[in-house]
């Protein structure tokens, strides 16, 4: 990709989010090998904090993960019934939802790396789960449609909190394959 690309990608991104302030970073490959124990240590983790077991920042108060679902629905419902009209909130929660869907795609990645021959396309579905409630938000902002879209947040609330149940009981089973293995 060319600078001016990026350049171009950028703008056409700050034109709808113009409150968004954006670091640019580059990365190199990870070359980092983890050890069978490292990713069941990762695993693990990810499992805790997916089920609200585990602070991943100890600052952050207040239920989490799957059991912070009520809650979180509540308060963007009650935010679209509100006009829908703050700028600030609707990037934020367009943000966070992407953010989290961007960390389950990158957590697949790191899984396939290392296990090229399982199925992960269950972290997979809820990467897009997450993206999908961000792009309701762009939807309803540009469509003016907040009120209109009740339905159709509450139901893919619901379809991605099914979808981190699930992805915890997948990665528990995977857990219990891993420990029995011995590098």
């Amino acid at each position: 990709m060319t600078k001016e690309e990026i350049v171009s990608g950028i703008s056409s991104y700050l034109e709808q989010f113009n409150t968004l302030k954006i670091n640019l970073c580059f990365l190199k490959k990870n070359t980092v090998d983890y050890s069978t124990h490292d990713l069941i240590q990762i695993i693990q983790e990810t499992c805790k904090i997916m089920s609200g077991e585990k602070l991943f920042n100890a600052s952050l108060r207040g239920k989490l993960g799957v059991n912070a679902f009520p809650s979180l629905t509540n308060k963007f419902l009650k935010f679209v019934n509100g006009d829908g009209q703050d700028n600030e909130e609707i990037d934020a929660w367009y943000n966070a939802f992407r953010e989290v869907g961007n960390s389950r795609y990158n957590f697949f990645r790191l899984l396939q790396r290392y296990y090229p021959t399982l199925d992960f396309s269950y972290i997979t579905s809820a990467s897009q789960n997450w993206i999908s409630l961000g792009n309701i938000i762009l939807k309803a902002k540009h469509l003016n449609s907040w009120k209109e879209m009740n339905e159709r947040i509450i139901k893919r609330f619901r379809r991605t909190l099914s979808q981190e149940e699930e992805n915890i009981n997948h990665l528990r089973n995977l857990l219990d394959s891993l420990s029995s293995y011995k590098e």
